[in-house]
């Protein structure tokens, strides 16, 4: 390429397209490190025109030549700005992994009261505990759901009287047509003693 350019440049006279294309060519070669042409032959080259109509044309390729030039210097400094955005970037998403990482260590951690925090913390819990109430049905459930089984199973229990007293019981018939009432269905209750059915039973009380 570079002996061509030369040859042509060897001739006394070029058109505006002949230099406008070879003022292109030189500025890929020189991006590409290998120039064809100096500074100062590239300034001469207008020497080679003879009339208005080739140095307008000549003109154009000027003008293509220098809005390359100015879109890859403005690429090339958008290219730093997008650089040092993501740098800053990075930064920031590295300060929030550390603060992760320190808050999961810090959460890993036994917590460190001092007296008076430990106290605090105490009391409100007593408060809580105090303020809240259970209805009598719900401890007789509670008590039922935990002994039932241990009963079933042949453990002794606090309750073992009322249990065995509760084996020998049938289920009242108000009680029947109450459940029947608030299930919407027939029920064979009447075949369970008030043992088998204590948490129904309990339930159908409390409502």
């Amino acid at each position: 390429m570079a002996s061509a350019i030369r040859t042509l440049l060897k001739k006394k006279k070029l058109t505006g397209e002949e230099l406008g294309r070879l003022l292109l060519i030189d500025l890929a070669d020189t991006q590409a490190g290998k120039p064809n042409l100096s500074q100062e032959e590239i300034a001469n080259l207008h020497n080679y025109i003879d009339n208005p109509t080739d140095g307008k044309v000549f003109n154009d390729y000027i003008d293509i030549q220098r809005y390359i030039i100015a879109f890859q210097m403005d690429y090339q400094i958008e290219s730093r700005k997008l650089a040092v955005i993501y740098l800053q970037l990075h930064y920031h998403w590295t300060k929030v992994r550390d603060a992760e990482d320190a808050y999961y260590a810090l959460a890993t951690q036994p917590r460190i009261l001092t007296r008076r925090d430990y106290e605090k913390l105490l009391s409100e819990a007593r408060a809580r505990v105090e303020d809240y109430s259970y209805s009598f049905t719900h401890l007789m459930l509670h008590e039922a759901e935990t002994y039932t089984p241990k009963y079933k199973e042949g453990e002794v229990t606090p309750y073992d009287d009322i249990f065995k007293q509760l084996e020998k019981q049938s289920i009242p018939a108000h009680m029947v047509e109450k459940y029947q009432a608030i299930y919407k269905r027939d029920s064979d209750l009447e075949e369970y003693n008030k043992f088998d059915y204590l948490h129904g039973w309990i339930y159908v009380y409390d409502s």
